[in-house]
């Protein structure tokens, strides 16, 4: 299987200017043809030069209201992993589901031009559906993880994007 996924995209890979697009759309068809637990699959082509316009606009929609880390549903938020504990979350489905009160249309009208293809499959290794993909994942600090969330604080995306504001 490897073999003929790598088939249909290393050719694209090896041109001296290789359509990434062609590359994420052959990796996503792939995966979506297959059966079962092997149709699982999940991929966005990403525009880094977009992502400190993103981390702006993140803080500013960060700065909208209070947040309780303590109290907030992890679990209603869209998984993006199969760990017992959830680690991975759809970037955009926690905030709206955060702060639903808050003005998403500026953070929708970054994140579309920072992911500039996304797909995935109906459900992820038939362990859950998929409802909601922006593209993007993040962790979401858990009160329990002092490990992790002090790794996470290491990161220049939890200062600029304003998480920091909101994980005190």
């Amino acid at each position: 299987m490897q073999m003929e996924l790598g088939n249909l995209f290393i050719p694209e890979l090896m041109r001296k200017n290789p359509d990434l697009r062609k590359v994420a759309e052959s990796y996503f068809n792939f995966y979506d043809n297959l059966s079962g637990a092997y149709r699982s699959a999940t991929i966005s082509l990403v525009n880094t030069s977009e992502m400190e316009n993103l981390a702006a606009v993140t803080a500013q929609f960060l700065a909208y209201g209070a947040f309780d880390a303590e109290t907030f549903d992890r679990a209603a938020v869209q998984r993006m992993d199969v760990y017992n504990e959830q680690y991975a979350f759809d970037f955009l489905d926690f905030l709206e589901k955060a702060f639903p009160d808050a003005d998403a249309g500026a953070l929708r009208y970054q994140l579309d031009k920072t992911v500039m293809y996304k797909a995935h499959t109906p459900r992820f290794i038939e362990e859950y559906d998929i409802s909601a993909f922006c593209g993007l994942s993040c962790y979401i600090p858990h009160p329990q993880r002092n490990d992790l969330n002090t790794y996470y604080r290491q990161f220049d995306w939890y200062q600029v994007s304003g998480f920091s504001q909101l994980f005190k």
